[in-house]
């Protein structure tokens, strides 16, 4: 099943979600952004590292997604582990390749400096489609 929900989520256009964090006290912040998935089923988001959302994550590792936002179309809820992911990982460079390949009309942004990845591993998916009758709800626990 994880191979298919990877599938459909690669799918989505536009490679849009909105991620909330919250600090260790419970302070919540959500932002609107872009994502690309990964082969192996993480979700990969860029921002600056002195976002908000990077405090919190370094704090507090559980995330949660939306991921559409259309009752014509299939929605996703997400919770996950976020990790960050800085300039000097291995692991950065290839990032930025396939981000930007799955969000070419961000590719503008692509040399800005300070600019580093979280990547989350996915632990909980709602599916939820509204456009057909009766609703599809599936619920998925992965990892």
């Amino acid at each position: 099943m994880e191979n298919v929900l990877l599938q459909e989520l690669s799918t989505v256009s536009p490679k849009l979600c909105a991620l909330a964090t919250s600090t260790t006290t419970g302070v919540p912040h959500a932002a609107f952004m872009a994502f690309a998935i990964l082969d192996n089923g993480y979700i990969l988001l860029n921002t600056d590292i002195r976002s908000k959302k990077v405090a919190n994550i370094k704090e507090n590792t559980h995330v949660a997604l939306v991921i559409g936002m259309d009752t014509t179309k299939k929605n996703y809820q997400v919770q996950g582990d976020a990790s960050i992911v800085i300039e000097e990982d291995i692991a950065h460079k290839t990032y930025k390749e396939i981000f930007y390949t799955q969000n070419p009309h961000l590719e503008a942004y692509k040399e800005i400096p300070n600019h580093i990845f979280i990547r989350i591993l996915p632990t909980w998916i709602r599916e939820t489609d509204y456009s057909i009758k009766p609703p599809l709800l599936r619920e998925f626990k992965l990892h």
